[in-house]
């Protein structure tokens, strides 16, 4: 028994060392799998770097695509570039042909006027709607400054160009043809002419410029002679803008850079007013009535301002009268000399016609307070406005513009207001509906002054381009 107990404890060995073979074998194996569990996580690890590097390779080809893109885009932009610089080209090359064909013009311009003999170089533009009119009339004189111009019955042209401040005298023929007669220097001239006058014999002329005096020029005369009339102003830069010359030729009447006006007697030879009129320029200065009694001013402060003579013997003169409307600076006085109307010229792109009968309050209007635009082309009336009408369609700029009545002798009896446009256009209004009937185009540059014939049916014009 104790054998048999033996050979079964031995079975038993053997079988457990099976077991123990069988176990192992199951060790082994779940070995195995760890280590195929491990190499598939290599795996997937390296299969997620390859999507990693993948990725990087994208977002590197997405960038390569952007920066093609911004390529092309720069090419694209440099392409456009390239066809404005050649529009450009073009463009500086067909005007290049317009300056070549301008310049063509201008020589044959100037050969035209070679062959016609005008030796002056001076260009007056008129319009003349009775043609024999000027027959029947004879001669009236003409004096045209670089910035201004002035009609006057007696049969002579003067015209300085304003380069070199002479003034040409011409005589005035049938159909505005020109004879030259004589020429003369102006005076103490500052940058230019400002306004000129005739004595009302048409005998003398009178100038202004920047300077203290105003000076006279005998036209007949048998020398040279210029007469200075001293002002005798306060201030050391100073200008005359405006000139009018006595019923009686004896006083003359200037507006001054300083508000002031001032009146000289040629008998006496002195200044015998000075009014302190405006607190700015005096840009304009009118005699009202035929006795020369009525005087006006217009100035920057856009008043009109009429002042009786036998009140300006007081120690504070105070004007008689008001006309106030304008939005602007006035630049231009125009009456017949009637006492009764007077138009008036402003850098608010208007002109306005008024009754000095019916001037406004002196309270009523104080443009010190009351600031208005430069420009009210279509504006309502201000309060305040005295006018009788207003017309609007000429352009006030760079320079004093100015306006006139047709004399009430003429063809329309006297209907008719022209007034010279910075556009180069003479503008003509119908002085009883305000609106234009004629608008005449002749000119190039700045219009800076007209005048009637003396008898009507006829207008001249002056440019500051020198036409």
């Amino acid at each position: 028994m104790g054998c048999l107990w033996v050979s079964m404890g031995c079975l038993w060995g053997v079988y457990g060392s099976l077991w123990g073979l069988y176990g192992s074998l199951w060790v082994s194996m779940g070995c195995l799998w760890v280590s195929m569990g491990c190499l598939w996580v290599s795996m997937g690890l390296y299969g997620v770097s390859m999507g990693l590097y993948g990725v990087s390779m994208g977002c590197l080809w997405v960038s390569m695509g952007s920066l093609c893109v911004s390529m092309g885009l720069y090419g694209v932009s440099m392409g456009l570039y390239g066809v404005s610089m050649g529009l450009y080209g073009g463009s500086m090359g067909l005007y290049g042909v317009s300056v070549g064909l301008y310049g063509v013009s201008v020589g044959l311009y100037g050969s035209l006027w070679g062959v016609c003999g005008s030796l002056w170089g001076v260009c007056v533009s008129l319009w003349v709607s009775m043609g024999s009119l000027w027959g029947s009339m004879g001669l009236y004189v003409s004096l045209w400054v670089s910035l201004g111009l002035r009609v006057c019955p007696r049969g002579l042209t003067v015209a300085p160009p304003p380069a070199d401040h002479t003034l040409r005298f011409y005589w005035w023929r049938e159909g505005g043809r020109l004879r030259p007669f004589r020429c003369c220097r102006a005076r103490d001239v500052g940058w230019s002419v400002l306004d000129v006058a005739f004595s009302p014999d048409g005998a003398h002329c009178l100038y202004c410029s920047w300077s203290n005096y105003v000076h006279v020029y005998d036209i007949y005369g048998d020398g040279d002679t210029h007469t200075a009339l001293d002002l005798r102003p306060e201030e050391r830069r100073f200008a005359v803008f405006s000139l009018a010359v006595g019923p009686d030729g004896r006083e003359v009447l200037g507006g001054g850079s300083d508000g002031c006006i001032y009146l000289y007697d040629r008998e006496v030879q002195r200044r015998t007013l000075k009014v302190e009129a405006h607190e700015d320029d005096v840009n304009a200065v009118a005699l009202a009535d035929a006795g020369g009694q009525l005087l006006l001013s217009g100035g920057d402060d856009g008043v009109t301002r009429a002042w009786d003579r036998r009140c300006l013997g007081q120690d504070r003169a105070r004007p008689v009268g008001l006309l106030t409307g304008h939005r602007d600076g006035v630049t231009f006085l125009h009456t017949r000399g009637d006492g009764r109307y007077v138009v008036s010229n402003s850098k608010d792109q208007t002109a306005k016609l008024w009754d000095l009968r019916r001037p406004a309050g002196p309270a009523s209007w104080d443009y010190r307070w009351q600031r208005a635009p430069r420009r009210a082309l279509t504006s309502p009336p201000l309060p305040g406005d005295s006018s009788l009408m207003t017309y609007r369609g000429h352009v006030v700029l760079n320079t004093l513009l100015r306006c006139r009545l047709a004399p009430p002798s003429g063809d329309g009896g006297g209907q008719y207001l022209s007034a010279g446009c910075a556009t180069g256009a003479v503008i003509v209004y119908d002085v009883l509906t305000g609106r234009p009937v004629r608008r005449l185009t002749n000119h190039s540059g700045c219009v800076r002054d007209v005048s009637w014939h003396p008898q009507g049916g006829a207008l001249a014009s002056a440019s500051v381009g020198g036409a």
